[in-house]
């Protein structure tokens, strides 16, 4: 079998996300160069992807990996394979020139794996619990897939990137991102002005992220209250200040000063 369909088994085994979930994920984010694996004769045993990213800093733009999907086989856990994988991932990274790693432990135990190899929990995001409002003062449209393809949403969020330092989304993996929303049983709202789509936001049941000025903040909170049946909302935005911690980074260019931390948005998970 391929590296791929190996790693797609693996995935399943210890992630149990549905079939649609890991086609997606499959289709737009892997690639075999990026996936580094460990096996045991032809059985893989341990594997994670290191997918490219650009991050600002202090208006310079850095090359990135994110670390994502990083799994060990049942029976071989607790024996180190992932720690040398992830070494031996961490040199490569560097020998290719890469700048920063980072990843996002879905686990609170994983602060304190990831922390013995060098990764420091510098990667934020700003959440408010907000009450939910009396009315929605603007008019906010909850799209369809088919409605986002075409739209202007990528160039908000460029717009509304305010971070001096932040991970960075191409435009494909923007609109991926996007797909990711819906694939997750997601939706996506958005406010119009002359056929013109002019502030967004992405929800789930958990939560609502926010890309727009202030003024229709809580519009899209409303509206996200009233399709979940909530009294008041989890609002990550991009707003400069009370980061909580979301994430971590591991600085593979010591030549890069990281003095304040790097935020993390489009319900990076």
């Amino acid at each position: 079998m391929s590296k791929r369909t190996d790693t797609e088994q693996l995935w399943k085994l210890c992630f149990g996300d549905s079939d649609e979930f890991i086609k997606f994920y499959f289709d737009k984010k892997y690639q075999d160069e990026n996936t580094f694996a460990k096996y045991n004769n032809q059985q893989l045993i341990s594997v994670l992807q290191a997918i490219p990213y650009t991050i600002s800093i202090d208006g310079q733009n850095y090359s990135a990996a994110y670390i994502s999907g990083a799994c060990t086989h049942p029976e071989y856990r607790n024996q180190r394979c992932m720690s040398t994988l992830l070494q031996e991932t961490l040199l490569e990274l560097q020998n290719r020139n890469i700048d920063l790693a980072f990843l996002i432990p879905q686990e609170q135990w994983l602060y304190d794996f990831y922390s013995k190899f060098g990764f420091k929990p510098l990667l934020t995001n700003h959440i408010e619990q907000i009450e939910k409002p009396t009315n929605s003062t603007y008019s906010v449209r909850n799209n369809t897939r088919n409605d986002i393809s075409n739209s202007q949403l990528y160039k908000i969020y460029q717009e509304q990137l305010i971070k001096t330092n932040c991970v960075n989304h191409s435009q494909q993996d923007f609109y991926d991102c996007m797909d990711e929303v819906f694939i997750s049983n997601g939706t996506i709202f958005s406010i119009e002005e002359n056929s013109q789509t002019i502030a967004f936001a992405t929800a789930n049941e958990n939560r609502v992220e926010i890309f727009a000025e202030k003024k229709y903040h809580a519009s899209f909170i409303y509206e996200y209250c009233q399709l979940y049946n909530k009294k008041s909302a989890k609002v990550l935005t991009q707003d400069n200040h009370g980061n909580s911690v979301h994430g971590m980074i591991y600085n593979l260019n010591k030549q890069i000063q990281i003095k304040t931390p790097i935020f993390a948005n489009l319900l990076m998970e």
